[in-house]
C-alpha cells in the first residue's frame, strides 16, 4: 500500500540523514543514548504486536459473530405462515446495515494484519565492517545503536498506519453493534401492525 512506504516519511529521511552525518565528540557519555535507542526500538516492536493483537481480536470475534447472526436470521425465516415469513424477512433486511459495518470492520482489521514494509537492522557483515573501521568498542556500539534511529522512525510510521486501520475497525465495530437495534425495532413495529390489523374493533352505541 502507498501509505506504507516509510522511505517517503519526512521523519525517516531526517533520521537517516542525521545518522549519516553524525560525528561523535570527545568527552561525551553516549551510554544513555544507546540505552534510549534500545528502549525506543523495543517499544516500537511492542506497539506493533499490540496493534496486531487488537486487529486479530476484531477478526476473530466480529467475523465469527457476524456469521452466526446471519445464519440465525436466515434460519428464522419460516414459510409455515405468512406472518412468520414476513417477520423473518423484516429481521434479515434490517440486519443488513449492521452486517455491512461488521464486514467493513473485519476488512480494516485484515488490512492491519497484511504484511507491510519495515526497516531492519543491518546484517552481520555490516557490523563486522563497522568493527574493523572503528576498532574501539564504545564507538562500535554507539554507531550500531545510532542506526536504530531511522529504523525506529520507520517503525513509528508503520505503527501509525496500523493504528489508523485499528481505529477505523473499532468505529465500524461500534456502528455494527449499534445498528443491531434496527431489526429489533423493525420486528416490534411489525408485530404491533399485525396485532392492530388482527384484533377486531369494538362496536360503539
Amino acid at each position: 500500500m502507498a501509505d506504507d512506504d516509510y522511505e517517503k516519511s519526512p521523519d525517516y529521511i531526517a533520521a537517516l540523514q542525521a545518522y549519516r552525518q553524525f560525528e561523535s565528540q570527545e568527552g561525551v557519555n553516549y551510554e544513555p543514548v544507546i540505552e534510549y535507542a534500545r528502549e525506543l526500538f523495543d517499544r516500537s516492536e511492542k506497539t506493533d504486536r499490540l496493534l496486531d493483537e487488537k486487529a486479530d481480536s476484531i477478526i476473530k470475534y466480529l467475523g465469527g459473530g457476524s456469521a452466526l447472526v446471519t445464519f440465525g436470521a436466515l434460519m428464522s425465516i419460516k414459510a409455515d405462515s405468512p406472518n412468520a415469513c414476513l417477520m423473518g424477512v423484516v429481521a434479515l433486511v434490517f440486519l443488513i446495515p449492521s452486517l455491512v459495518c461488521a464486514v467493513a470492520a473485519v476488512r480494516y482489521a485484515i488490512m492491519v494484519r497484511m504484511p507491510r514494509a519495515s526497516a531492519m537492522p543491518p546484517n552481520v557483515d555490516f557490523a563486522v565492517k563497522m568493527a574493523e573501521f572503528y576498532k574501539d568498542k564504545d564507538a562500535i556500539q554507539l554507531n550500531l545503536f545510532l542506526i536504530l534511529s531511522p529504523i525506529c522512525e520507520a517503525a513509528v510510521h508503520r505503527n501509525i498506519q496500523k493504528s489508523k486501520g485499528v481505529s477505523a475497525a473499532h468505529r465500524a465495530y461500534a456502528w455494527a453493534m449499534g445498528l443491531l437495534i434496527l431489526p429489533v425495532l423493525a420486528m416490534a413495529i411489525c408485530l404491533l401492525v399485525l396485532w392492530a390489523t388482527t384484533v377486531p374493533l369494538g362496536t360503539g352505541r
